[in-house]
């Protein structure tokens, strides 16, 4: 208290706390907890005891935590979203006096328990002034209550002295001075706030609390970040990649200058798309590890480039004030390098657990420091590893509890939960990785004898008696639980639960009533990763959490954002959790309703092979850009614009694939429509650089494959009007290379008949419908089977490729991309050795890659994928569509065998290889059954020789050159390309993803590919 008194006399005038509209100086936030305070001292004997504050996010919530300690009490933080059963146990076990608490939230107190209303408080103007009592450095401050190994929540007592020693260790790492604004971001109950607002109050700075509702929208809070000049952001890992999200969309640069993450392991490579953005420097990136147990934070390490290229989770080094011992199971030091639990000692470690002696005793420990003194220290349950700069690593947990998007989850106390339901015999609780690589709690149940769980039933129960983000998005049901040798549970053995890919409809039918609620059914469908979803499905009784309730906002904002319908609330996903209920909202809030397209029956088509899966990329991350294929001109001359939008709208009605929407139903379908055409996107640049830094931000944007947007033109002007730069960027799933000239030539024809006042001629271009036919065609049932059981035993235990340099850069991050050139001598070399031997140029390069590749990899068997066109029917030769599959063409190499044994040898592979390509490559994958895993299957890298016609584009009146942007994603972690140049030589394209392949290795492969093709071709 005297250190806030301290800020209350220098800054009197300066704003201490914001939320929203409404704000509170250091003084009136002074003379209101005074009023508070007295309040509370004169209704009870609050000395030394806890006083609950049961408060919604707001300015109330500050003055009541400072009020109780001005009342010499300490205060209890409760949850108004948890369970009220959990907030009765909690009020159990602490038996608070008095809670502070609002009118609107007094109702959700258990009867009979004494209440405080702030508001009173706040009216009572006239109170004479209060004068605290005096405080003891080890006196309590605060009691949170966190997840329990027994099914109950365990209180944690922390005293003054360590919340002021957590501010006196950290000011020199992070200068905190009076103009610094934070954000009080998370919930009053979860001990980061701790960290939030006190940083802000004991230094003179300001406390902007965070509403819920804008917590949960990353548009809100990133615009709250711009217009409150927020300096110092805390955020867990989970929540902060939903603002990078955001982030990414805007220019401009947020006015932070620290961000902290804690709560949860942070993955340095989700870091890049920022790091890129804003550098390391400002604002800082500094993850803290840190336990409630211990106050907050523990660790500290700024997060460097160099970070964000590796795979590891460092927490760096302990804060100037604490140690961090790493033991055995015994407290034994394990030695450098070797993994142990952490044990944190120093004046953080905490008082311990409220009326827990015993589980006190368990976890709070006397042991040897390296000298052999005995010291004091908290057992975390969490293991790490020591590097040998110093730094340490985490490494998970040793114990069954875990933190899932920042909330520390106790396994034992989900199960406890799920053993209440009358129905349950058992039940074991786990953490699995969900598909887009976050944390899922799963439980498994094993009901008693013939008993059948209703799941949808059992989630109820459970969210009677657990907060939210507690409740296991999938349940499982099995006969037994799996035991080791020694009968403990083998939570390693539980099998894996699926999440019905159809789920039943809870209520009413489960067909869509109207447009809206179909296409609703469809966005809810991907945010839970399901074919399907019912209309009247519930989204969090079918695995619906926070984050995925984000996201699914963030759908449904976009698909409806251009019909006049509101923006729809996050609050409102809440209300009414199913697509019925939002499109009912959605039409009740619709004051200018449109008509719904509308389409014949029977019109929606298949989609086949690459199209299904580039659909299905789509739709698990829109925001993926690996399916973006872009073409670009330099245009010198005059290009007349007018002529140019008439033109793309022409080539747009003529190729039904580029105005169709594609859309994942119980299939993979496309839907021919009448689309608008898109607006050709005109820029201006003072420089060619410049231009192509915008060309490429209007070219990087996502498309919106459900609404019909395909593809894009951008024409950036450069300087005086003189110079351009044009670009055609479609989607992957409507184009491939072989689609690219016939595109440009299609604009060309187009763009000079217009311009000249005539009418565009042509024969129509092949339609959706015979493209389907053609894939459709009939095939030989035994030719099928041949050609099946080829695959089967060609790929039989393929190994995967692993390159041996480290990693420089993230998953998340745009590909890098090596060029260099193959002159015409060497292309020429190439043809000639393969009409020696019979086979194709693309033969003879495949060969010295693979061999360029076993050389630095020292793989003798692996794969490398190639696409493969599938343009045998004429009716499709002219079809602007993606008509590609992928081979996985095996590579063996023997470092006794010449190189040209090498190339019979492989030119045998690609033959029967190609003559098998009526398989398709996911039928392939099924065939071949590799280890799953997160990196692609069967082959991690990919070889093409680009031999499609130049994409050349003519504009009357100017001149053009047509030039390869940088790709925006890879289908793989390597693609090595050759590009046939007019002039007779090729380009060398090695493109990598950065946090699986260097650069350096990516140079050496280029220059071995050349040495492996002279070698190759001198024979």
């Amino acid at each position: 208290m005297e250190a806030f008194a301290a800020s209350a006399a220098r800054f009197p005038d300066r704003v201490a706390v914001m939320c929203g509209t409404r704000s509170v100086t250091y003084a009136d936030l002074d003379r209101w907890s005074d009023r508070l305070a007295a309040d509370l001292a004169g209704s009870t004997e609050a000395n030394g005891r806890p006083i609950g504050i049961l408060l919604e996010r707001s300015v109330e919530m500050v003055v009541a935590a400072l009020a109780v300690l001005k009342a010499g009490a300490f205060f209890l933080p409760l949850d108004p979203t948890a369970p009220m059963t959990r907030n009765a146990v909690i009020l159990e076990d602490a038996a608070p006096p008095v809670v502070v608490t609002s009118r609107s939230l007094a109702s959700r107190l258990p009867e009979g328990l004494s209440c405080c209303l702030v508001e009173e408080s706040e009216d009572d103007r006239d109170a004479p002034a209060f004068v605290p009592g005096t405080l003891a450095p080890d006196d309590r401050a605060y009691i949170i209550f966190t997840s329990g190994t027994t099914g109950r929540p365990k209180g944690v007592e922390v005293s003054h002295r360590n919340v002021l020693r957590l501010f006196s260790t950290t000011l020199p790492l992070f200068e905190f001075t009076e103009d610094d604004v934070w954000t009080v971001f998370h919930s009053f109950a979860f001990d980061f706030s701790v960290w939030e607002i006190w940083g802000a109050l004991l230094h003179g700075g300001c406390a902007v609390v965070v509403p819920d509702e804008v917590a949960k929208d990353p548009v809100s809070f990133r615009q709250l970040l711009d217009e409150r000049k927020v300096t110092i952001l805390s955020q867990t890992p989970s929540a902060f990649q939903q603002l990078l999200a955001e982030d990414s969309r805007h220019g401009g640069h947020v006015p932070l200058r620290l961000v902290v993450f804690g709560g949860e392991a942070l993955r340095f490579a989700e870091l890049e798309p920022w790091t890129d953005k804003y550098g390391t420097a400002v604002p800082a990136l500094v993850n803290m590890y840190g336990i409630t147990e211990t106050t907050v934070h523990t660790s500290y390490h700024h997060v460097t480039t160099a970070d964000v290229a590796r795979s590891e989770s460092v927490i760096g080094r302990p804060l100037p004030d604490l140690d961090m011992f790493l033991v055995d199971q015994n407290l034994r030091h394990v030695r450098p390098g070797e993994t142990g639990e952490i044990v944190v000692v120093g004046p953080g470690v905490s008082l311990g657990y409220r009326g827990l002696p015993e589980l006190t005793a368990q976890r709070f420990v006397t042991l040897e420091d390296y000298n052999g003194d005995p010291v004091r220290g908290y057992r975390s349950g969490d293991l790490a590893r020591m590097r040998p700069d110093g730094l340490l690593v985490f490494c998970g947990r040793a114990d069954s509890q875990v933190k899932i998007r920042g909330f520390r989850i106790e396994l034992d106390e989900v199960e406890t939960a799920l053993m209440r339901h009358p129905v349950i015999r058992q039940a074991a609780a786990s953490v699995r990785e969900s598909r887009d690589g976050s944390s899922m709690l799963v439980a498994h149940v094993v009901p008693r004898a013939d008993a059948v769980p209703d799941i949808g039933i059992l989630r109820e129960f459970l969210a009677e008696l657990l907060p939210h983000y507690m409740i296991p998005s999938v349940v499982g049901v099995l006969d037994e639980l799996p035991l080791t040798g020694n009968g403990k549970l083998d939570r390693a053995a539980l099998p894996e639960v699926a999440r019905p890919s159809s789920p039943p409809s809870t209520t009413g039918t489960g067909t869509p009533r109207s447009g809206n609620e179909a296409v609703l059914c469809e966005l809810f469908a991907e945010a839970l990763e399901r074919d399907a979803f019912g209309p009247d499905d519930d989204f969090f009784a079918w695995g619906g959490h926070s984050l995925l309730a984000i996201a699914l906002q963030r759908r449904v904002r976009t698909a409806f954002q251009d019909q006049k319908y509101p923006s729809l609330p996050l609050s409102q996903l809440y209300r009414t959790p199913s697509p019925a209920g939002i499109a009912q909202w959605l039409e009740q809030s619709h004051t200018e309703p449109e008509p719904l397209p509308t389409w014949r029956e029977g019109e929606t088509l298949p989609l086949f092979r690459q199209q299904s899966d580039k659909l299905i990329r789509h739709v698990l991350d829109p925001d993926d850009l690996t399916d973006h294929c872009a073409m670009g001109w330099r245009v010198e001359g005059e290009v007349d614009t007018d002529v140019l939008a008439r033109a793309v709208s022409h080539v747009h009605d003529r190729h039904e694939a580029l105005r169709a929407r594609y859309r994942l139903e119980s299939e993979a379908v496309v839907e021919p429509a009448d689309t608008p055409a898109p607006d050709v996107v005109l820029l201006q640049a003072a420089t060619e650089d410049a231009a192509h830094t915008a060309l490429r931000e209007a070219m990087g944007r996502p498309f919106d494959l459900e609404q019909g947007e395909i593809w894009r033109v951008v024409l950036v002007t450069v300087g005086a009007g003189r110079a351009h730069l044009l670009s055609v960027v479609v989607h992957h799933i409507a184009s491939d290379g072989w689609s690219e000239p016939i595109l440009a030539a299609d604009l060309s024809a187009v763009y000079e008949a217009l311009r000249v006042g005539g009418r565009p001629e042509g024969p129509p271009a092949p339609g959706l419908r015979q493209m389907a036919e053609v894939q459709l065609a009939p095939r030989d049932s035994g030719v099928w089977e041949e050609q099946c059981t080829h695959w089967k035993s060609e790929l039989a235990e393929i190994p995967s490729l692993d390159f041996p340099y480290p990693a420089s850069g993230g998953l998340s991050s745009a590909p890098r991309c090596q060029r260099s050139s193959l002159p015409e001598y060497l292309m020429q070399r190439v043809e000639e050795q393969a009409r020696r031997h019979g086979t194709t140029p693309f033969t003879v390069l495949l060969t010295a890659y693979g061999r360029a590749l076993s050389e630095l990899t020292g793989a003798s068997d692996f794969g490398v994928g190639t696409p493969v066109a599938l343009r045998g029917d004429i009716r499709v030769e002219s079809a602007v569509s993606c008509l590609i599959d992928v081979l996985c063409i095996r590579m063996r190499f023997s470092t006794e065998v010449p190189e040209i044994d090498d190339l019979r040898r492989v030119a045998g592979t690609v033959r029967r290889a190609f003559a098998a390509q009526d398989v398709p490559f996911s039928e392939v994958v099924q065939l071949a059954n590799p280890p799953r895993g997160t990196r692609p299957p069967l082959f991690q890298n990919m070889f093409a020789l680009q031999n499609n016609a130049i994409p050349d584009l003519h504009l009357a009146g100017a001149r053009t050159e047509f030039f390869r942007p940088l790709p925006f994603g890879l289908p793989t972690e390597l693609v090595t390309e050759v590009r046939p140049e007019a002039g007779g030589g090729a380009e060398l394209s090695v493109s990598y993803r950065p946090d699986r392949v260097d650069g350096a290795f990516a140079r050496a492969l280029g220059n071995a590919f050349v040495a492996h093709i002279e070698k190759l071709t001198s024979s």
